[in-house]
């Protein structure tokens, strides 16, 4: 008996070591879902639907996630991620973190953040079907110090 317990000793160290991996790899799999930590911070715009697109009116509130703080920017129409491919297309620099925004009745509303040195910086633009000149209008709208 001793002997068939020393035999199937190490195929059970070897089945809990598997297991073990199996549980690491769901663990690292969840957190490359969640938002990058910037300097140790999460910094995230969300997208909080109000009303949906079926309704009359669509509205969406954006908000901005630094650590654990939530602050509330806007209330807009539409609001989706940007993925940071699509940066260039609304015209968001290179270096943004997290953007957002939508286009519902020939109007948009986009928002981006980029850090700059200790601050994270949220620009708002804005485009219209009928407008005159061209690009998104962005412009300063908050600056968090990362602390």
């Amino acid at each position: 008996m001793q002997r068939l317990f020393l035999f199937f000793l190490p195929l059970i160290g070897l089945s809990l070591a598997t297991l073990g991996c199996q549980s690491e790899q769901a663990a690292s799999d969840k957190q490359a879902d969640q938002p990058k930590p910037m300097q140790g911070f999460v910094v995230a715009l969300e997208c909080r639907e109000l009303s949906g697109p079926d309704s009359e009116t669509p509205s969406a509130e954006v908000a901005i996630r630094v650590a654990d703080q939530r602050m509330l920017l806007d209330t807009i129409s539409v609001c989706q991620m940007i993925e940071a491919a699509d940066y260039p297309t609304h015209e968001m620099p290179t270096q943004t973190v997290t953007a957002c925004g939508g286009w519902w009745a020939g109007g948009g509303d986009y928002f981006y953040a980029v850090l700059d040195g200790d601050k994270i910086v949220v620009m708002q633009g804005w485009q219209e079907e009928g407008q005159t000149d061209k690009g998104y209008h962005y412009k300063e709208i908050k600056r968090i110090p990362l602390q």
